[in-house]
């Protein structure tokens, strides 16, 4: 676990692929610090749909960066600690968010919305960003989808 950082989630993959189903079971291997947050990636797909049977950890080696376009799935947890800012961006993709720990603030490019735990957001590929203002880390789980921009 790196310094700092208090959160780590189990992961748990299975596949016919195996004999027991269970393909891994642990802590995920592949994670990076990007603007000061922790983001563990747990799974991602090339495609929608993907092939099964899975018979490969893919996460074993690191993902790389997110591929442009993007038509495949992502799924991750980003930890934002105490005053972590992520500046406004987009993505062609559709991502499905929920916050797991603490509060955080999704800033749009003219409103803005708090979220807690609990609470989900569906984010349709406009411009974003996100600021942790308490005094405590953030935890969200997403799940990333690839889309097809307009035009």
């Amino acid at each position: 676990m790196e310094s700092g950082f208090t959160f780590n989630a189990r992961r748990v993959v299975t596949s016919d692929a195996v004999d027991n189903s269970i393909l891994a079971d642990g802590e995920a291997p592949d994670a990076i610090t990007l603007n000061g947050c922790r983001i563990v990636r747990l799974w991602q797909t090339a495609t929608v749909p993907e092939r099964l049977p899975v018979s490969a950890d893919v996460t074993a080696n690191s993902l790389g960066p997110m591929p442009n376009p993007f038509r495949g799935t992502r799924f991750y947890t980003a930890e934002l600690p105490a005053g972590a800012r992520i500046p406004l961006h987009r993505a062609d993709q559709i991502d499905y968010i929920v916050v797991i720990k603490g509060r955080i603030t999704l800033v749009l490019e003219h409103s803005e919305l708090e979220l807690g735990v609990g609470e989900t957001l569906v984010q349709c590929g406009n411009m974003h960003g996100w600021e942790n203002r308490a005094d405590e880390p953030c935890v969200i789980a997403v799940v990333a989808v690839g889309a097809q921009p307009a035009g």
